[in-house]
């Protein structure tokens, strides 16, 4: 998540089997790109899941090109050393799945990114959801979906 004030930060939910809340962080980073940003919220999530000594992990981003990089095991990028940092991580003794989803699917994740961006602390580690992040996580749990707008392009024309 970055502002046009040049504020970055990263967020993301640990959900059990069920989708249920286990813990969530919310990080204020150093000036970077989205794409580094994103790949920051994979990293810090790895680390408190194997913190809380998770075994079995499947890792879902809105971002296409850092799930692209990490599944593929292409280490060819300018945020090098944050990917070397999760290829080694995935190394471990551990299995870790990853996966792309929409924004849609990813609400809380999102959520919580904005969220690091309006808090005073560097770095929060959430016991419990906070409240702007409730209201998504009983929509979700109840199964609602929110249909994805896709255009349509022909000719020079949005259809």
């Amino acid at each position: 998540m970055c502002t046009e004030e040049g504020k970055v930060g990263c967020g993301g939910a640990i959900r059990g089997d069920g989708g249920e809340w286990l813990k969530g962080f919310s990080v204020q980073l150093e000036r970077c790109g989205v794409m580094e940003a994103e790949a920051w919220g994979v990293l810090v999530g790895l680390k408190l899941c194997r913190d809380m000594g998770f075994e079995k992990i499947e890792v879902e981003s809105d971002a296409k090109q850092v799930v692209d990089l990490l599944v593929q095991n292409k280490e060819r990028c300018r945020y090098i050393h944050i990917f070397q940092e999760i290829h080694e991580m995935m190394q471990g003794d551990w299995q870790i799945k990853i996966n792309h989803v929409f924004r849609e699917g990813n609400r809380v994740a999102d959520k919580l990114a904005h969220l690091s961006l309006q808090i005073e602390s560097p770095r929060i580690i959430w016991d419990t959801p906070p409240p702007e992040v409730r209201s998504i996580l009983e929509e979700e749990l109840a199964g609602t979906k929110f249909p994805r707008r896709v255009l349509s392009v022909c000719n020079g024309r949005v259809m």
